[in-house]
């Protein structure tokens, strides 16, 4: 029997919108997970570059995700 990873509910705030979370058993994949996944960070990008290099990367990220926002790309609309 397959184990469910996340699960999905209505999102009380605004009834329309479905919200998911992790399950106790995703949660417990993503702690399992995470080790693993920090140091492939660590690996490909942390080490590799300088930290002047990974500030302009957080900055770019950051203000990626902000036009992205503002755009309201991804989120429900009406």
């Amino acid at each position: 029997m397959a184990t469910s990873w996340a699960r999905s509910f209505t999102d009380e705030a605004l009834r329309r919108r479905r919200r998911a979370a992790a399950t106790e058993a995703g949660r417990r994949l993503l702690d399992a997970a995470t080790p693993a996944f920090e140091n492939e960070l660590r690996t490909w990008l942390a080490d590799p570059l300088t930290a002047r290099s990974l500030e302009q990367l957080a900055t770019t990220l950051a203000r990626r995700r902000g036009t992205r926002e503002d755009a309201r790309v991804g989120m429900p609309t009406g």
